[in-house]
This record gives C-alpha cells, sequence and structure tokens, in this order.
C-alpha cells in the first residue's frame, strides 16, 4: 500500500514500484477534502511506468481522471483500449478484489492511493482479517 498526495511521492512510488517484481497495479485515486480537492498534480508526474506488462485497475472518485492521464502518455489512437487494465471501479476494495482473482496465484499488487481512498481501502481489509489494525 503506497500513499501518493503530490508530484513527487507518484514519481517516487512508480520508480520503486517500477524496479521491483508486481504482477498487478491498483490505482485509487479521490478527490476528498483531506487529499485535496484540486488533484490534478497527477498530470505533473509520469506513473506510465507502472502499466505496461502489468494488470491495471482504476479506481476511486477521479478513476476516470487517471485513465485519461494514462492514455494520453501511453496510446496514440484513442480508438485503442490500454493494455492490460482490468476495469474502473468506483471503490478501491471493488478494484483490489478484481484484481486478486487476476493475478496469479502468490502475486503481488502495488496500490497507489490518496489518502482517502488508501483509509478506506486499509479498513476493509483489517476488517476482512488481512491487515493488523493500526496501533492506538
Amino acid at each position: 500500500l503506497a500513499l501518493v498526495k503530490n508530484p513527487a511521492s507518484l514519481d517516487e512510488v512508480t520508480r520503486a514500484g517500477s524496479a521491483v517484481p508486481v504482477d498487478g497495479v491498483l490505482f485509487a485515486m479521490n478527490d476528498q477534502h483531506a487529499d485535496g480537492r484540486d488533484v490534478s498534480w497527477y498530470w505533473d508526474a509520469d506513473p506510465t511506468p507502472l502499466v505496461p506488462g502489468r494488470i491495471v485497475a482504476l479506481s476511486g472518485a477521479r478513476a476516470a481522471d487517471l485513465h485519461l492521464r494514462l492514455r494520453y502518455q501511453l496510446l496514440d489512437d484513442p480508438a485503442v483500449p490500454l493494455a492490460g487494465l482490468l476495469g474502473s471501479y468506483g471503490r478501491p476494495i471493488d478494484g483490489f478484489d478484481a484484481l486478486v482473482a487476476a493475478v496469479p496465484a502468490g502475486g503481488t499488487i502495488l496500490v497507489v492511493s490518496t489518502y482517502t481512498a488508501l483509509l478506506g481501502l486499509r479498513a476493509e481489509l483489517v476488517r476482512r482479517g488481512h491487515l493488523a489494525p493500526m496501533p492506538v
């Protein structure tokens, strides 16, 4: 689970995530107050190295915006679908579940997420018993 809040953090997560074997990537992008209402900063970063050769799911309130961002960088023809795109999901947990079903058993999923999307996803993974609760 990786939190991104600005172009520098997205570039760093992209660099680190591109350097390790990852089978699937979930982008979870929201624009709630805690995330900052203007999330156009992801246009100033380049998350596209995380896409080729991986299964990708987009989620959150800004999934469509990120999809457009990736298409502009990766595709020359607007009629061509984005390779590896599993789908777009309103709730990050739905994108996560779809990736878990699509990634080979024992595979690795990288979650690249804004603050509120990450909190919600993490809370659901704790509720399901997949993660330990945060210390109080």
